[in-house]
């Protein structure tokens, strides 16, 4: 399990889903929302190709 398991939906038998909300591991729309938007939002600014300069 990954540490951003909030961010991800995943489909699991009865039991486990029991186990991972109670050790905290459950999709919460709203945080994986913000997630996606932080994430994209530092790709967008540190993963850019610089420009190529003009001749």
């Amino acid at each position: 399990m990954r540490g951003a398991a909030f961010a991800n939906k995943v489909d699991t038998v009865a039991p486990v889903n029991l186990l991972l909300k109670v050790v905290g591991f459950t999709y919460h729309h709203e945080a994986a929302e913000d997630a996606w938007r932080r994430v994209t939002s530092f790709f967008g600014e540190h993963l850019q190709q610089p420009a190529r300069p003009s001749h």
